[in-house]
């Protein structure tokens, strides 16, 4: 895969809940910058229906990764997705997050990516008038 904009990293256990809702707004807020994001999703052990319902998403978010792990601990689950990551910046989210309509483009609208030539560097700052 092609490097991407942004990676957001999920860990779940036994979010079935409330994951429906966390996705629905996530894939929302990221409108249309679809092709340049990703989600990571490592799920770590659920005994739920968990998993059933990230491959649900899938069919509908292409650049939905899901990862299963065994139970090992939110730190892991993270580490685990960062081995895959694609982006170039990464966003940890939980699975009961819920965000805003449009976040991404309010997001982007309010920050500068400076490219740092030297060492091969990249930073977002907030813009300033």
């Amino acid at each position: 895969m092609s490097k991407l904009l942004l990676s957001f990293i999920m860990p779940t256990f036994n979010s079935s809940e409330y994951l429906s809702k966390t996705m629905d707004s996530l894939i929302a807020s990221i409108g249309q910058h679809s092709s340049s994001v990703e989600i990571i999703c490592v799920d770590d052990g659920s005994t739920d229906s968990t998993v059933a319902i990230l491959e649900e998403y899938k069919s509908v978010f292409d650049n939905l990764i899901i990862i299963r792990n065994n139970h090992g601990g939110v730190s892991q689950a993270r580490n685990t997705a960062l081995d895959v990551v694609s982006g170039t910046f990464i966003s940890f989210v939980d699975s009961d997050d819920l965000f805003e309509e449009n976040f991404l483009d309010i997001f982007l609208s309010n920050k500068i990516i400076f490219r740092d030539k030297i060492r091969g560097t990249l930073t977002l700052t907030e813009k300033t008038s």
